[in-house]
Parts: structure tokens; C-alpha cells; sequence
């Protein structure tokens, strides 16, 4: 585990879940941006690291889509909230390891930091929070 990753463990573990479904799905469109546009600019310079960034941008946008959010209708039903928050923890793992798996040092704060933050939004999310579900579709007789 990184330094920042650690840290960012360390802290959202102490302060607790305090964000609702939609503020997650809010921040997740935010990471998935900051991949897309990080491995646009990395592109030109570093190939490995583009890729890198793009490929996890790729993948965030997959899991949002994929997602079923507590408050917010509209999203695939294929993946609960709470296994979403699991997937999203592996997700940053993958992230923080990506410098070392396509072997460059260039941008590599860029992936521990996000690897970081990924960890600490999963840390703050209350995936447990029931008053946010849908209500069961009511049906009227004709």
C-alpha cells in the first residue's frame, strides 16, 4: 500500500461514512473525468501511462454505468450499490499498481493519488443507507 493510500485509509477510517449514494455517484463521474483527461495528456509523452489512465477511466465508466445508485434512477440495475463499493476498492488497487504493472516512474504520483482518493470516497460512502431505495413499483387496478 502507498504512502498516500495509507493516509487516506487512515483518515476516512477515523471520520466515517458520511456521504450519501449521490454524492458517490457524483465524485465517481468526477475520477472517471480526471482518468480520461490525464491519459489524453499523458498521451503524447508517455504511451504506457495514457493508456494507463485511460484504461482505468474506462473501466470507472463501465462501473457507473453498470451501477444501480440508491436515489437516483435511470442506471443499469446489473450491480448493487454495496458491490459496487467492493469492485470500486479493487478498482483503486489495481490503480495504485498500474505504475508497476506497465513499468513507468513518469506520472506515477498521479496514480497513487487517485488510488488514494478512490479508497478514501469508498471509506466516507454509507453503502449501508436504506432511506435513498426505491420504492417498490405500486401497480393500480383498472
Amino acid at each position: 500500500m502507498s504512502i498516500p493510500t495509507a493516509v487516506a485509509e487512515r483518515i476516512s477510517r477515523r471520520i466515517g461514512p458520511r456521504l450519501s449514494p449521490p454524492a458517490h455517484a457524483a465524485a465517481d463521474y468526477l475520477f472517471a473525468a480526471s482518468f480520461v483527461t490525464a491519459g489524453l495528456l499523458f498521451w503524447r509523452k508517455h504511451r504506457r501511462a495514457g493508456l494507463g489512465a485511460l484504461t482505468c477511466g474506462a473501466a470507472k465508466l463501465a462501473l457507473i454505468a453498470a451501477t444501480d445508485y440508491p436515489g437516483l434512477s435511470g442506471n443499469a440495475r446489473l450491480v448493487d450499490f454495496h458491490t459496487h463499493g467492493s469492485l470500486e476498492l479493487a478498482l483503486a488497487g489495481v490503480v495504485a499498481a498500474l505504475p508497476e504493472l506497465f513499468s513507468f516512474d513518469e506520472h506515477r504520483h498521479f496514480f497513487s493519488v487517485s488510488a488514494a482518493g478512490m479508497t478514501m470516497l469508498h471509506n466516507l460512502t454509507d453503502f449501508h443507507r436504506d432511506d435513498l431505495r426505491k420504492p417498490p413499483r405500486q401497480f393500480r387496478a383498472a
